[in-house]
């Protein structure tokens, strides 16, 4: 019986302390007990036992530890020379060696022409054959070296045979190099080798320079690069290769361009534009898929591909009385407009398309608007941009906005005021209204924290603009007057305008107003002094220091007469 009760005492001391510990795993996140609903008694005796040093839940408790670091480990310098470097360099030592070799029996009339495009063929099957056995292997990196290399001494044997020994003609020469093109994308594909595809494709737009022809045509140019270039980006993009993606995408520009500056198709120059439309609308739709997908876009990559497509539209069809460049890069910008505005939301973010589709308008506007009110077009735009780039909190969209805003004003600076009714002036009035409009939208919505700390120097900047604009405009009215008068008149709007900024800091109890009308006080009798003095007569310097002085004092009694709030 004794036995009986002890064993129920230790039940109950079990169950007890069951109670307590899932109140302790509650308590602690962390700590994580398994416990076994159908243990035996010697089970429950042991977790007894086990948890008999347990603190009740109130008390400290250690958090545990987190998992240590691990060491750092060494670099490998001997697998990363012997497998990695090692054959890549090895192998065009090699091919320099063959090379050379076929040079050497040449010139010594071993080897005949026939004979050598047959042993380079021969040679390129052999290598091709290793680098599977190597891949099979799991020797990725000398199996990589050997297929590409494999593949380079194929088109250049197909090559000499074609060009420089005329063994193949033409049209066998153009699909023996699409098919050796073919079996190592193929090669590239079934092993999952980015380097494989990236060495194929270099050498797969090169195939149409090497084929003679004497009447080229470029249809058959273009559709060979661009399909090569579409399937090349389809294959990246399944297999994630994103160095191959971007390469996909730009490298289809450079035998265009060779091709175009060359002048055989200046007749066809459409064709070019075509194709690299093509080629970008397969990648927009390859972009727009993945977005919605919530896949990784390269959203550099497709900005580039718009930025060489804007340029190839330029080239071409920017012309003083064409209107193509303007509709199609409208029509582009339009369609990015709206993928923004469709694709947007907080899962997915459409920055790339953003991005685009801004500068798609800003340059719409420089071509579409008269160069007097550009400047005011995209003021406009990069304000637009900038707030826009706050509001979806991107940080690209913002530094474009910015840079956009940048450029307008850097060009209004440039562009001197001739007229005081002109564009230059209604371009002045949108900027020195947009500059405070930032201001209070950044200080309002504390972004970007970035600029926080600069905002204020948007007032200040602000203010000397309002002062070159001002200036200019007095310069305008008083260009038909005396060099005396002008600068009379000048310096007498800066006394004006000084007093004009102290007087609204007075106003409204602002001290860095208030500072910085005196600041331009100052600055008045600095440009007096320096400017004004040396070329005007007594009497006009007798004006302006009176107009001065007596400006300072009139300053200082309405400081005095003003309760001002230091912290203000």
């Amino acid at each position: 019986m004794d036995v009986d009760k002890r064993i129920e005492l230790l039940e109950a001391k079990v169950n007890h302390l069951e109670k307590e510990l899932e109140m302790l795993r509650e308590a602690v996140p962390g700590i994580q007990l398994k416990q076994s609903k159908q243990a035996n008694h010697n089970k429950n005796l042991g977790l007894l036992l086990t948890m008999s040093d347990v603190k009740p839940v109130g008390q400290n408790i250690p958090h545990p530890q987190g998992p240590a670091e691990q060491p750092k480990r060494d670099t490998d310098w001997e697998h990363l020379i012997a497998r990695v470097w090692l054959p890549k360099i090895f192998i065009v030592v090699l091919l320099l060696g063959v090379l050379w070799g076929f040079m050497a029996a040449s010139s010594a009339g071993i080897i005949t022409e026939p004979v050598r495009c047959a042993l380079g063929i021969a040679a390129a099957v052999l290598m091709y054959v290793l680098g599977l056995k190597q891949m099979r292997s799991r020797r990725v990196g000398l199996g990589q070296v050997l297929l590409g290399g494999a593949n380079v001494i194929l088109v250049l044997s197909l090559f000499a045979a074609h060009m420089l020994y005329s063994l193949i003609p033409s049209t066998p020469a153009f699909l023996l190099y699409v098919l050796s093109i073919g079996i190592g994308v193929w090669t590239a594909t079934r092993y999952r080798s980015q380097t494989l595809l990236i060495t194929i494709m270099l050498s797969g737009y090169l195939v149409p320079f090497l084929v003679v022809s004497t009447s080229p045509n470029p249809w058959v140019f273009a559709g060979y690069e661009t399909s090569l270039s579409i399937l090349l980006l389809l294959i990246s993009v399944a297999f994630q290769f994103r160095i191959a993606v971007s390469l996909a995408v730009g490298m289809l520009h450079v035998p265009l361009f060779f091709a175009y500056v060359s002048g055989s198709f200046d007749d066809s120059r459409y064709v070019f534009m075509l194709a690299v439309m093509v080629q970008h609308a397969v990648f927009f739709l390859v972009s727009l898929w993945l977005t919605y997908r919530q896949r990784f876009v390269q959203s550099r990559t497709l900005f580039t591909g718009f930025v060489l497509m804007a340029m190839w539209l330029f080239v071409i069809y920017a012309h003083p009385t064409g209107t193509m460049y303007a509709t199609m890069l409208a029509v582009w910008t339009i369609l990015y407009t709206l993928t923004a505005l469709w694709v947007y939301s907080p899962k997915r973010p459409a920055i790339a398309y953003i991005a685009i589709a801004t500068l798609g308008w800003l340059l719409w506007l420089l071509y579409i608007v008269q160069a007097e009110y550009a400047a005011a077009a995209v003021i406009t735009e990069g304000a637009i941009a900038f707030v826009m780039g706050v509001l979806l909190r991107s940080r690209i969209q913002q530094i474009m906005g910015a840079i956009i805003l940048l450029f307008g004003t850097i060009g209004l600076l440039q562009s001197p005021i001739m007229d005081v009714l002109s564009p230059e002036s209604l371009s002045w009035i949108v900027l020195l209204t947009i500059v405070p409009f930032l201001y209070r939208f950044i200080r309002k919505r504390q972004e970007p924290r970035s600029l926080l700390p600069f905002v204020q120097g948007f007032m200040w900047a602000e203010a000397l603009l309002i002062l070159y604009f001002i200036s200019q405009l007095t310069e305008v009215v008083m260009m038909t007057y005396t060099y005396d008068l002008r600068h009379l008149a000048l310096s007498g709007v800066w006394i004006v305008y000084a007093i004009t900024v102290i007087i609204v800091g007075v106003m409204f109890n602002k001290r860095k107003v208030r500072l910085a009308g005196l600041l331009f006080l100052f600055l008045t009798l600095v440009k007096i002094i320096f400017v004004d003095m040396p070329g005007v007569s007594v009497g006009v310097r007798a004006v302006l220091f009176i107009a001065l002085g007596a400006a300072g004092i009139v300053v200082s009694r309405l400081m005095y007469r003003q309760k001002t709030d230091p912290s203000s």
